[in-house]
């Protein structure tokens, strides 16, 4: 059996945290949903997050993509692929 002490400092620690990774001017920010789209270059699910979007033209890292789970691959087109447009981790110039 569980102390009650220990069950209030468990909920204590618990508020804690929640008010050390959403401050009241990020609360909207903070539960925001994810939202994923396709890479321009190879087509892969990627987080559509800022830092994901290439400021000016580009040419993806990557020369080819597996597909099929692994069974084949396919080349990408070289590019270049216009401003702003949506990269994966792996194609990020």
């Amino acid at each position: 059996m569980i102390p009650w002490n220990l069950l209030d400092l468990d909920k204590a620690l618990r508020a804690g945290w929640a008010t050390d990774t959403c401050s009241a001017d990020d609360q909207a920010d903070c539960n925001e949903p994810l939202v994923y789209r396709k890479c321009t270059a190879c087509g892969s699910r990627t987080p559509d997050l800022p830092e994901r979007h290439v400021p000016d033209k580009w040419t993806p890292r990557q020369t080819y993509v597996w597909r099929g789970r692994g069974r084949y691959t396919e080349p990408i087109d070289p590019g270049p692929y216009p401003a702003d447009s949506l990269a994966s981790s792996n194609c990020d110039p």
